[in-house]
């Protein structure tokens, strides 16, 4: 309980290598530009289901009428202060429409469309 679930990640990262197979699949707590950005450059399969209200990227992309696209994430200045770096991440933008009427928001590594 002492570790974060970041930290967690953090340390599956640094001792799991990378295959050309694996998808990580997370949830809304590692919906962070760093994390992807990280994930990204080590050429990790994601897929996270991301918070509507938790950065410029996502407001920005829930506002974008398309329910399946892809863009690029360009980090935010704390985006890139967090991550030092300013590159920005290719991503692929999914919504889904769940029967209760709300929309999630995934974003992923799947570029194939």
């Amino acid at each position: 309980m002492s570790t974060s679930e970041s930290g967690l990640l953090d340390d599956f990262l640094l001792e799991i290598p990378p295959r050309p197979d694996d998808l990580l699949v997370l949830d809304r707590s590692f919906g962070h530009f760093h994390i992807e950005h990280r994930m990204t450059c080590e050429e990790r399969g994601f897929c996270l289901r991301m918070s509507t209200g938790m950065s410029n990227f996502a407001k920005e992309v829930m506002a974008d009428k398309r329910m399946d696209f892809i863009t690029e994430w360009v980090p935010s200045k704390s985006e890139r202060g967090t991550a030092k770096t300013s590159d920005s991440v290719r991503v692929r933008v999914t919504k889904s429409v769940l029967e209760t009427g709300k929309t999630e928001l995934l974003v992923s590594s799947l570029k194939d469309l």
